[in-house]
């Protein structure tokens, strides 16, 4: 299992925190990867963390749209 399936696998038991570590452990390794960053965006929005959706938002702003990922 990739590092990237582990954190939708937390998100999925609603294990939020360990889903953030996960995802910016993914983020360490390449941080230009948009699925990380939607997911982060998820977690944030089901933690009505507002501070941390626009952080994510602003990311990926202007990002292209991947479909392969």
């Amino acid at each position: 299992m990739t590092l990237g399936n582990l954190a939708v696998s937390y998100v999925l038991l609603d294990r939020f925190e360990e889903a953030k570590a996960t995802a910016e452990k993914v983020l360490a390794k390449n941080a230009a990867l948009p699925a990380t960053h939607v997911q982060l965006l998820r977690i944030a929005y089901m933690q009505e963390d507002e501070a941390a959706q626009q952080r994510e938002i602003q990311w990926l702003s202007g990002k292209p749209e991947k479909t392969d990922s």
